[in-house]
């Protein structure tokens, strides 16, 4: 993931009206943040395609009821070519993998609490802070469809661009994404 770019997006989001608190050491035009409250209107566009054998690491505190979506990267159909993960009205968790491997868990999560949500590809595991929840056994390689994007889920492929229009915003504190 291109950190710079990653960064810069993550303050363009504040300034469009997320809150967050500052401590860490960037270069001088960049915010540094602890969390970032996003409000359901915001989404980050992070130009990377992620690989099928990606492992994805999320940290976030969700206060909010509704789907949303932490990650998506797929292409112009919803199951295809995708890499995604939802909240589904707080009651349960959702990851897709690839065009057959979509899978709600059991796991509801409890609003206010923060959670270490990890993603790996390339196991095809799902873990919730350490908690296995979901192994999908879709093995197939494939390439993601579109570049990954965080806070809101679309259907655009490789067209997706700072104009597409998004849906199922998310609204949690988000604290980190590592891949």
């Amino acid at each position: 993931m291109k950190s710079k770019s990653f960064c810069a997006a993550l303050a363009a989001a504040v300034a469009l009206g997320g809150a967050c608190s500052v401590n860490a050491d960037m270069p001088a035009r960049y915010i540094p943040l602890d969390w970032l409250d996003t409000a359901g209107a915001q989404w980050v566009l992070t130009d990377y395609v992620p690989k099928c054998t990606d492992r994805f690491e999320i940290k976030a505190r969700f206060f909010s009821t509704g789907t949303q979506c932490l990650y998506c990267s797929r292409s112009t159909n919803s199951s295809k070519l995708t890499m995604t993960a939802f909240l589904i009205n707080a009651s349960s968790f959702r990851f897709d993998r690839n065009s057959n491997g979509a899978a709600t868990t059991g796991f509801t999560p409890e609003m206010g609490v923060d959670y270490v949500i990890v993603d790996d590809f390339a196991t095809r595991e799902c873990t919730i802070n350490g908690t296995p929840v979901y192994t999908n056994g879709n093995a197939e390689a494939f390439t993601a469809g579109s570049p990954l994007t965080l806070f809101a889920s679309h259907e655009a492929g490789m067209s997706l661009s700072p104009t597409t229009t998004m849906g199922n915003y998310a609204q949690y504190r988000f604290y980190s994404f590592r891949v």
